[in-house]
């Protein structure tokens, strides 16, 4: 079992190398366009020409969300080629500020040599691109209700947040999104793009000073039916919900000895441990063969 596990450990983190990037560390120099390099995580200059996806659930499709075009930054996650990236998440009522850091990943081409000959200069071959990281660290108040800011991290790429009124349950809405600013005509080339594109988008909160601020949050649509809901909540009344991604997963870090969590962040390449599903041992559910059963 535990190569088992050691070589599936490998296999995840190869795709996520591959897809997600970057393959060779955070200065890599690829002898290709990114574009065509990196599949996922992309934030793309708004203007691509792709049509919108469908809706995967963001705000105005949650129990405690009601549809507000106020945030355009996050119907930008919702097409084949996101603008933006967003997470949903719960905190304690009485929390006033967490931590969000943001980190991506741009890409500048590399002029190729050029060869002097009697007709002039000539480039040889294609221009490489060089990976430059950008990160930001930025501590936010969410004291204030129903309040919506922007942060400029770097190069027109903006976290925006938004923070909700506390609701009956006693918890607080907070939705953040980083959102690619810059914009691109529909007749640019795949080149041009991916110099205003960002990769490898990687964000998250988190409570400070050790803080545990998130609890967990209704994963179930308003629009399933009573019985649907009921069914979910009973084959997965044990699991915790600590964030909902818009246009990405989210995942926390989880500890069964608390029920609230202590940090909350953005996932691009699936990983979850998938049980098999077996009899529970604890419910004296008696046990039938076929043959009884056929009979």
């Amino acid at each position: 079992m535990n190569e088992h596990e050691k070589v599936r450990s490998e296999l995840i983190e190869y795709l996520q190398r591959d897809q997600f990037g970057p393959y060779d560390g955070s200065s890599e120099l690829l002898p290709e366009n990114p574009l065509r390099r990196y599949m996922v995580g992309v934030l793309h200059p708004q203007g691509t020409p792709f049509e919108e996806a469908d809706d995967d659930g963001g705000p105005g499709r949650e129990p405690t969300t009601k549809n507000d075009d106020s945030e355009p930054g996050l119907r930008m996650s919702n097409t084949v080629a996101p603008s933006s990236y967003g997470m949903t998440f719960a905190c304690k009522e009485h929390t006033d500020t967490i931590q969000v850091c943001v980190t991506v990943g741009r890409y500048k081409p590399v002029q190729p040599d050029q060869l002097d000959t009697d007709s002039g200069p000539q480039v040889i071959g294609s221009p490489d691109w060089q990976r430059e990281e950008v990160r930001g660290d930025f501590t936010i108040s969410i004291s204030s209700e129903d309040d919506q800011r922007s942060e400029i991290i770097k190069d027109e790429l903006s976290l925006r947040v938004r923070s909700r009124p506390v609701d009956r349950s006693g918890t607080k809405s907070i939705t953040i999104s980083v959102v690619n600013e810059q914009k691109c005509s529909e007749k640019s080339k795949q080149e041009d793009r991916a110099g205003k594109c960002f990769f490898q988008v990687t964000f998250g909160a988190e409570g400070v000073d050790g803080s545990r601020p998130f609890v967990t949050r209704s994963g179930f649509t308003p629009d399933a039916s009573v019985s649907e809901e009921n069914g979910l909540r009973l084959l997965y009344r044990h699991v915790k919900i600590f964030a909902t991604g818009h246009g990405c997963a989210a995942n926390w870090q989880d500890d069964p000895q608390y029920s609230d969590c202590a940090k909350v962040k953005s996932s691009f390449v699936p990983e979850h441990t998938i049980h098999p599903m077996v009899q529970p041992d604890d419910l004296g559910l008696p046990s039938f063969s076929v043959r009884d059963i056929s009979e």
